[in-house]
């Protein structure tokens, strides 16, 4: 499977707008985790990698919704090509292991 990682991601008051600029790719609900890279954390959807930074990390924890548009530069107005929500348990996990090896580097 073809992985691609996001480079921006807009902020919202219920989660993150994820633009993804490129032809869709398959987005599978099922198919999400989370887990500990050196700038904060990662959050894997199917085929999407979205690095979520340490200054966002707060924000992702209270408000988890992620909605994903494709944008191929083709169309003007784009339908969302999925929406979920992250399990908080999934974002904790993360968070901690990223905390622990943070604080043991400092």
């Amino acid at each position: 499977m073809r992985r691609m990682t996001v480079y921006s991601c807009l902020k919202t008051e219920e989660g993150i707008i994820v633009p993804v600029f490129s032809t869709p790719l398959k987005v599978d609900k099922k198919e999400v985790s989370c887990r500990a890279i050196e700038i904060g954390i990662l959050l894997s959807i199917g085929a999407l990698e979205i690095p979520i930074p340490e200054a966002m990390i707060e924000h992702m924890t209270a408000h988890r919704k992620v909605v994903i548009y494709f944008l191929d530069g083709e169309r003007y107005f784009v339908e969302p090509a999925s929406r979920l929500e992250i399990a908080q348990e999934l974002i904790f996990e993360a968070t901690g292991v990223y905390k622990y090896f943070k604080n043991n580097q400092d």
